[in-house]
């Protein structure tokens, strides 16, 4: 018994290792990402909120958070159209790169 699941396992190995491959090749390689709706897509996350929290607490944070889930607008232009942060402080503060550690 104990030789045939021996036989199925490296036999199933096998066949995921073969397939890994050829979906390596056809459909992986060459992707390239959108820098640019990488872009957009980091800056108009409203986990951006977050970032917010040291500076003017968790309320604060959270009512801009979801006004710009209501007006489809980034954390970003509602902390500073809400006066919650200067333009110059908010492109510190929401700088989604420094965020990242990158």
């Amino acid at each position: 018994m104990m030789p045939v699941i021996a036989h199925n396992i490296l036999f199933s190995i096998e066949i995921l290792s073969n397939g890994i491959t050829v979906f390596t090749q056809k459909c992986v390689s060459g992707i390239e990402a959108d820098a640019q709706k990488c872009k957009y897509y980091a800056d108009a996350t409203l986990a951006m909120a977050t970032a917010l929290n040291p500076i003017v607490g968790y309320s604060s944070a959270a009512e801009v958070s979801k006004e710009a889930y209501t007006s489809g607008k980034s954390v970003k232009q509602v902390a500073v159209e809400k006066g919650i942060l200067g333009n110059s402080d908010a492109n510190k503060v929401l700088d989604p790169l420094k965020l990242t550690g990158k």
